[in-house]
């Protein structure tokens, strides 16, 4: 790879990574900003079609940013919702089996949004 591809490259990547820390730092708000998430879907795309960076890089890049935004890795973040989410259906269904579990292990370390 020449120096000049070597600095597109990085130009992307470095473009990638701000359109990927403006959508989390939205949605961590709480504002899914659906034509920012198109846009830096299409852009993920376009690297991939032309070879910029593979799935990998592109994951890893995701990862970064989300870090950034959340402090949390985008498994961790998903395993919270799901626990939140689970928590919430127990309360709207009065589940007292749910709560006869220990607070302790029902949280088994995750941390909040």
């Amino acid at each position: 790879m020449s120096y000049q591809q070597s600095e597109r490259v990085s130009a992307y990547l470095i473009t990638l990574h701000e359109r990927l820390l403006a959508f989390y730092q939205k949605l961590q708000h709480g504002d899914v900003d659906e034509v920012l998430k198109s846009q830096t879907q299409g852009y993920i795309q376009a690297g991939l079609v032309l070879a910029v960076f593979d799935k990998e890089a592109a994951r890893a890049c995701m990862e970064k940013a989300h870090f950034e935004v959340f402090q949390q890795t985008i498994e961790e973040r998903l395993e919270y919702k799901a626990y939140k989410n689970d928590l919430l259906r127990a309360l709207d269904v009065n589940n007292e089996a749910f709560f006869e579990q220990p607070a302790i292990s029902r949280w088994s370390g995750k941390r909040p949004i």
